[in-house]
Formats: C-alpha cells, sequence, structure tokens
C-alpha cells in the first residue's frame, strides 16, 4: 500500500472512530436524562437531532415572585405561569446549554397555606430548556391542566378530553417533584446539547 493510500486509511479510521465515540457520549447522556425523568417522564425517540420527551407531570398553575406590593408592605407580587407540556420535539443542536436554567416555582396550594409574616419557600423543582437564536423554536404538545386533573382515576381517556393542542415556542418547562431528578436532568441535557453541536 503507498504512503498516501495508508495516511487515507488512517484519516477514515480515525473520523469513523470519532463519529462512533460522539454517537456513543450523546446515547450515554441521553441515557441518564431518562433515568432523571423517570417516574416524571420518558425519553420516547433518543436520537441527537430528533429527541422526544413524554412528560407525566406535574401540571397546572404556578407561581413566581415580580416584586413587591405597594399597597400592603412586606407582601411580594406574583406572575402565574401555565406549566402543560406534555411532549417536546427537539433537536439538540438547537438548544443552548447556557440557558437551561434550574430554580424552583412556588405552587398555588403553598401560597394559599402560607403565613403571613413567615419566609416564602418555593416547594416545586424545575427545569427550563431554550432554544438558541431568534427563529428556532421546539415542538411541543400541550395539555389543559384543569381538563386533566378532573380526569384523574379515569382510564381510556382521549386526547380531546385532555384539550391536547400542538404548539411552536422557545422555551419549555419541566417539572419534577424533587431536587435530585432536577440537577440530574439539567447535568444530562447540558451535556447532551454540547456533544450534540460537536456532530
Amino acid at each position: 500500500m503507498s504512503s498516501i493510500l495508508k495516511a487515507f486509511a488512517a484519516i477514515t479510521a480515525t473520523v469513523a472512530l470519532s463519529i462512533s465515540t460522539s454517537g456513543q457520549r450523546v446515547d450515554f447522556y441521553i441515557h441518564d436524562l431518562n433515568e432523571a425523568l423517570v417516574p416524571y417522564g420518558t425519553v420516547k425517540i433518543s436520537a441527537c437531532h430528533n429527541l422526544m420527551l413524554e412528560l407525566h407531570g406535574p401540571w397546572g398553575n404556578f407561581a413566581i415572585p415580580d416584586g413587591n406590593d405597594k399597597d400592603n408592605p412586606g407582601q411580594l407580587t406574583w406572575t402565574v405561569v401555565k406549566v402543560d407540556v406534555s411532549q417536546i420535539w427537539i433537536d439538540l443542536s438547537l438548544l443552548d446549554e447556557d440557558k437551561v436554567q434550574n430554580f424552583k416555582l412556588f405552587s398555588l396550594e403553598y401560597l394559599s397555606k402560607h403565613e403571613k409574616g413567615t419566609p416564602y419557600v418555593a416547594d416545586t423543582p424545575a427545569v427550563m430548556i431554550s432554544t438558541t437564536g431568534l427563529n428556532n423554536q421546539m415542538t411541543v404538545n400541550t395539555i389543559d391542566p384543569e381538563k386533566v386533573h378532573a380526569l384523574r382515576g379515569q382510564t381510556h381517556v382521549t386526547d380531546a378530553q385532555m384539550g391536547l393542542s400542538i404548539d411552536e415556542r422557545k422555551y419549555a418547562l419541566l417539572l419534577f417533584a424533587d431536587q435530585r431528578h432536577a440537577d440530574a436532568f439539567q447535568k444530562a441535557i447540558q451535556k447532551a446539547i454540547v456533544v450534540c453541536k460537536a456532530q
């Protein structure tokens, strides 16, 4: 074999190995994603550029503080956030790993029971994922939280009964009942995004 052919064979083998290793790394982090989601959801399609997450809740209206109540000193004002995403289709390379945010929301149940004069403590871990650029979006299926709440305990529920619809969004919120799962999901999806962009 000539030196040129040997060099070409070496380059081809290196590229193939790099692609294989990169694919394995994405699969590794997507596996971590799935483990972090259970029991709050599952990874249904696990391709780097075609990832589908199916979420099992919780859903509903939650709140974040947005300022101080001028009419009631010491009290906060609130913005209500509707969490309604049941499925997400995303290309990991179109997500921004630096905009994956891990924070906590306040459930309306917690706020209704909060004792005046005591500190507010957020009770619902959340992770927000966002797309890059102005035009990139993700496709989501949304449900009507009130309709889903009314259907608890029922079987053979239809999409129409859940108020299912399709939307295009720049971001999506995923909720967890414990911080450990939220932290694990954040780390896994950030690493998967970085590896997918490198492919």
